[in-house]
């Protein structure tokens, strides 16, 4: 009755790659704060780049035990 979904799974490595794709063109795009309407979307854009860090972060145990810091210096 119902199609099964189901999902593909992704090495971790895979994940961190396109995480940093996404994080770099958002970092790209650049906002047009004068515009009417893309403030907002400039604000989303800045919340699914601080999502994709952090769950690129969870990721990557190696470079969390040498850093020994935080997503937000990351993004500084």
């Amino acid at each position: 009755m119902f199609a099964k979904h189901t999902m593909k799974t992704r090495s971790d490595q895979t994940l961190v790659h396109e995480l940093r794709e996404l994080i770099a063109a958002l970092d790209r795009r650049v906002p047009r704060i004068e515009w009417e309407g893309d403030r907002a979307p400039a604000r989303d854009a800045e919340g699914f780049r601080r999502a994709a860090l952090e769950r690129m972060w969870e990721r990557e145990p190696s470079r969390r035990a040498h850093a020994g810091g935080t997503v937000a210096q990351e993004t500084v």
